[in-house]
């Protein structure tokens, strides 16, 4: 098999984390998993965690920005925020349904 064809075959691992916390440090630790070796590094997209301890949380698509400056092999993404093509063919389903 070519190194192409054992790319796409291969398991993949990802990193998920809460994006929560120092965010330099969150940078860091995706710059590490690259050099690592991980194949994706992805964060949660929640905007609160704990309601009582409230952690300094940050918007995930702007950390990920920072990520993407300083990586540039691992796949990046959010845990929740579904895909813009997911979120189409469900409200063209929900519209089709409404109307009839």
């Amino acid at each position: 098999m070519s190194d192409v064809s054992d790319r796409k075959r291969r398991m993949r691992f990802g990193v998920s984390v809460p994006n929560a916390g120092d965010a330099t440090q969150l940078v860091n630790l995706a710059v590490t998993a690259e050099e690592a070796g991980w194949d994706g590094f992805f964060l949660w997209d929640h905007l609160q965690l704990d309601a009582l301890r409230r952690p300094p949380m940050h918007d995930p698509w702007v950390l990920l920005g920072a990520i993407a400056a300083r990586t540039s092999r691992v796949r990046l993404g959010t845990m929740i925020t579904p895909s813009p093509a997911v979120v189409r063919g469900s409200s063209r389903k929900r519209s089709s349904r409404s109307i009839t």
